[in-house]
């Protein structure tokens, strides 16, 4: 009994200290250097301490195509709020996140040396609009996925 307390008070404070800023780097830019790369993070709310299901949270959830879910993270999500991204084109899936509230997108745009980006959302009732901004300038230059036809 004491032994199950111990071990669950444990899981509890390795999973809360886990930092949120950890930056996620798909397996085609682990070997590439940093100046081919470029950061892009999701702008989710963590303003409501324990009662996290009142956060607004967003995640990134797939860079052209590799998914980011990682199993052993430690953390309250699967998934990144911060990722290296490649220069150039890229297609980023995005998940939405408050309370029992879920959403998935997608946005695509082209990634430029020297900026940073933010994946950005608005909830609109029962829909989420996803888009993309350089940070500091607060640009949107992503536009929604094309739909593909079956």
């Amino acid at each position: 009994m004491l032994r199950n307390i111990v071990f669950s008070v444990l899981c509890l404070v390795v999973i809360g200290c886990k930092s949120t800023s950890t930056v996620y780097v798909p397996k085609a830019l682990l070997h590439s250097p940093d100046s081919n790369t470029t950061t892009l993070k999701a702008d989710s709310e963590h303003e409501h301490g324990i009662f996290v299901a009142f956060d607004e949270r967003l995640y990134i959830s797939s860079i052209n195509d590799e998914s980011t879910f990682e199993f052993f993270t430690m953390s309250m999500s699967e998934y990144p709020e911060v990722a290296k991204i490649p220069l150039g084109e890229n297609i980023i899936g995005l998940k939405y996140r408050q309370g029992q509230v879920y959403s998935d997108g997608c946005v695509a745009f082209i990634a430029r040396k020297g900026i940073s980006y933010m994946a950005t959302k608005k909830r609109e009732g029962f829909k989420v609009v996803f888009w993309v901004i350089e940070e500091g300038t607060n640009k949107v230059v992503s536009k929604p996925c094309p739909v593909l036809e079956s």
